[in-house]
């Protein structure tokens, strides 16, 4: 389901369209937050309650001692930021301009005037993982390229759907900026092609998931050496 609001664009009775995210994404979202804020963490949790360390007098008092409950705050705490950035993320598009805005993101509004063309792309090779919507109407992400070089918007179909990326798409016909389709394309090619489309993680997603691993599995050997079980 994507949440969407219609309004009216100062000055004008050209409708302002307003997408938020879709079900699937509201949901995935809020399963990598159970995933990554409690069952990767569990042992921590377990070691916390199992022993009603939230009465010894150490926590809060030893830094050593309090350092795994800290990491664990820290750890939630980025894990539902990023989700709050998905969740609260919404697009609007009018026959003014399109933008983003949302919390723990910067907000982005840019007029079609200042927009060179919009990159439509089907799918972004990322190795093993499938096509969204192959041979469907929703694009893996449309992606602003714009005149002064400024900060871009990327719509991706995983997080808005097909309808906003058509409503966007129509709005940009009629502005009449030129708008190049791309069956599929690697992210390296896309960062090429379209500068700050690609975010430099999904270059390098092997290490971004070694980077996860190593920390959830220091924050457990931590745990263990100072609260054990």
């Amino acid at each position: 389901m994507t949440a969407e609001a219609t309004g009216w664009s100062e000055g004008t009775r050209v409708p302002s369209l307003v997408f938020g995210p879709v079900r699937s994404a509201v949901i995935a979202t809020l399963a990598a937050v159970l995933v990554f804020g409690v069952v990767l963490e569990a042992l921590v949790v377990t070691s916390f309650i199992g022993q009603k360390l939230w009465r010894s007098a150490a926590l809060f008092r030893e830094l050593v001692f309090t350092t795994p409950l800290v990491l664990w705050v820290l750890v939630v705490g980025t894990v539902v930021a990023l989700a709050l950035r998905v969740i609260t993320a919404w697009l609007q598009v009018d026959q003014h301009g399109v933008g983003i805005r949302g919390l723990f993101r910067r907000d982005v509004h840019i007029p079609w005037e200042r927009i060179a063309r919009v990159v439509a792309v089907r799918d972004v090779a990322r190795g093993k993982a499938e096509a969204i919507d192959p041979g469907g109407e929703t694009y893996d992400g449309l992606y602003v390229v714009r005149s002064d070089g400024g900060r871009s918007v990327a719509v991706t179909g995983r997080v808005f759907g097909g309808r906003a990326q058509r409503a966007m798409l129509a709005r940009a016909h009629e502005a009449g900026v030129p708008v190049e389709e791309i069956d599929e394309i690697t992210p390296r090619e896309l960062r090429a092609r379209v500068p700050r489309a690609v975010h430099p993680v999904e270059l390098h997603p092997g290490l971004l998931l070694l980077l996860i691993a190593l920390v959830y599995i220091g924050h457990t050997v931590l745990t263990l050496v100072i609260w054990g079980l």
